[in-house]
């Protein structure tokens, strides 16, 4: 057994059965300290440490006792991270509340609701949709609301500032598809999904309106390969997506879902992360909305790619590279970087492809002449 395949038996047993006794065969890989040592780092680039920690620690009584010590401080620090994420949500959400324009939650910990423990899911940031016709008001409301306004920033459609020792960006649109012909499409669907319909999560005493599970299902999707195609994808985004597919079987409505996926030419990229959400990490394929077993080859390409990049592509790429501090250098280094990522990605999406290093071409230049007008 390999690290990967063991890695990604703990992975499916976590996510559906993480009571049941590991399987013997990756009990005795997992007793090769080569190999433990290598599924710890998958599971650290991949953001999925939790889960793979808790199994271990129960399951594997051969490890060392420095490396279980270090494993158990790293799950007390995770399920620390979720309940101060958690409470931050819902004291965000209720001062956003006071000030009475809409806003949706997205991704994050209202993702780890469908874990079957959601303290083991290694949380990130608050993303919060606002909405094109508010931003500019958000935005200054952010500020009132940001621990050091004088570190807050607009980058791209999003607004980023720190609130009470969290990451909050604000979105402008939930996401901007790399094709342009898509765009209008898009957010006008974005626009009435995320304002007519929603579901609240309730943090604390704060009801919090979330994505409904038709769109959402979409949504985990699209922003998992908006990233897949941009600088890395990590397993984690996957395993959001596969519970929420799981959980929320009953609640989606598959038709509506296939005119959404046919609408933006995005059904054959559906099914091919689908097929990793099915042979990988175990989600049943009945339970996964217009599974297509032909696509399974490109699947274990994307797979590959995203062994090596891990999360956000944080292993691999120009994210672990120094980039140069002179402003034109650093331009170039970046470009050149998303150069390789367009020729690695080309063979297996090549619209998306294209029409992702075009955009990136684009907002470079566009952000080099902003920064050398305001010098």
């Amino acid at each position: 057994m390999t690290p990967r395949e063991a890695y990604l038996v703990l992975i499916r047993t976590a996510l559906w059965a993480p009571d049941a006794p590991l399987a013997e065969d990756c009990l005795a890989a997992l007793s090769e300290e080569t190999l433990l040592q290598e599924v710890l780092r998958i599971a650290e680039s991949q953001r999925t440490r939790g889960l793979v920690y808790d199994l271990l620690l129960r399951n594997c009584p051969q490890i060392p006792e420095d490396l279980a010590k270090q494993m158990q401080q790293t799950l007390f620090q995770i399920a620390g991270a979720n309940g101060r994420l958690d409470a931050n949500v819902g004291s965000l959400a209720a001062r956003l509340q006071q000030t009475g324009f809409p806003f949706i939650l997205l991704k994050g910990q209202a993702n780890a609701r469908r874990y079957p423990v959601p303290t083991l899911r290694e949380s990130g940031d608050i993303d919060v949709y606002i909405g094109p016709e508010r931003f500019a008001d958000a935005i200054q409301t952010a500020r009132t609301l940001a621990d050091d306004p004088g570190q807050s920033a607009l980058n791209g459609k999003h607004f980023c500032f720190r609130y009470q020792d969290s990451e909050v960006e604000f979105h402008k649109f939930a996401l901007v598809p790399v094709r342009r012909r898509l765009r209008e499409t898009y957010h006008l669907l974005e626009s009435s999904c995320l304002t007519q319909g929603t579901v609240p999560i309730s943090f604390g005493m704060v009801q919090v309106p979330a994505p409904e599970p038709s769109f959402n299902a979409f949504y985990l999707f699209a922003h998992a390969w908006h990233h897949f195609l941009t600088e890395g994808l990590g397993l984690r985004q996957l395993c959001d997506w596969a519970l929420l597919l799981s959980r929320e079987r009953t609640s989606i409505d598959r038709e509506r879902l296939m005119t959404i996926l046919t609408s933006l030419d995005l059904l054959g990229p559906w099914r091919i992360l689908g097929c990793i959400a099915v042979h990988d990490l175990g989600l049943p394929e009945g339970e996964f909305p217009f599974y297509d077993a032909s696509a399974f080859d490109r699947s274990r390409k994307i797979l590959h790619i995203i062994f090596q990049d891990g999360n956000f592509g944080t292993t691999r790429g120009y994210r672990k590279k120094e980039r140069p501090d002179s402003l034109l250098r650093g331009k170039l280094f970046a470009l050149w970087h998303r150069f390789l990522r367009f020729t690695e990605v080309l063979p297996l999406a090549p619209r998306e492809a294209l029409a992702s290093f075009v955009a990136a071409i684009r907002n470079g230049t566009r952000a080099f002449i902003n920064k050398l007008s305001h010098r």
